[in-house]
């Protein structure tokens, strides 16, 4: 049966059936609905409906950073710390020599995971080296939910890298602020045949 074609193997089949006086309908079957055989179903159900739940309503992995992040899977702490809300400030004031300084506030809602081998921990990283010009860019503070928090600066494949130093787990919503300055923001760079001044903007 299992090497004939399927009109010859249904026929084979209803032959057997009848040969021993068995109803060919699965409902004739006094076992076919038991206890154990709708407890198989149903869990069944629900499986699908929660893998389906879980899709929708738990975070995902894909609201990592982006792929050229210096710090992806390389760092302890790197993952946990889903961003869901991004907004940023800056104010520019001229200093001595005309030059151009940028305060920047960027404000995050994250949700924080927890149960990691690691504590999760706030990591940023901006882009501040245009054509060979350090923008000089200097992390002041990091707060969540309004209390500081310890961190560390560093440079790590051409970028400026923030790094936070949370001891303990921190699962939940919080508010996370991160003020930094940028002491150099504008370069005079030759781009198309001509020189141009380019900025930080676009760039973080």
């Amino acid at each position: 049966m299992m090497f004939s074609p399927s009109r010859r193997a249904g026929r084979l089949v209803r032959r057997l059936l009848a040969d021993e006086g068995v109803r060919a309908k699965a409902e004739a079957d006094p076992q076919f609905v038991t206890g154990g055989r709708l407890v198989v179903r149903t869990a069944a159900v629900v499986a699908v409906m929660a893998a389906i739940a879980i899709a929708v309503w738990v975070p995902a992995s894909t609201a990592r950073p982006p792929d050229d992040a210096v710090y992806d899977g390389d760092l302890p702490g790197d993952y946990g710390v889903f961003v869901t809300d991004f907004s940023s400030d800056a104010t520019a004031t001229v200093g001595p020599g005309e030059r151009v300084r940028l305060d920047v506030q960027e404000t995050m809602t994250a949700t924080v995971g927890g149960d990691y081998q690691d504590v999760p921990q706030v990591l940023r990283q901006w882009h501040d080296d245009i054509a060979g010009h350090r923008m000089a860019l200097t992390v002041a503070s990091v707060t969540v939910d309004g209390a500081a928090v310890p961190f560390t600066q560093r440079r790590m494949q051409g970028q400026a890298l923030l790094q936070t130093k949370i001891p303990d787990d921190w699962p939940g919503e919080h508010a996370i602020v991160i003020r930094y300055r940028i002491d150099d923001p504008v370069a005079t760079v030759w781009e198309d045949g001509e020189w141009r001044q380019a900025s930080c903007a676009g760039r973080r």
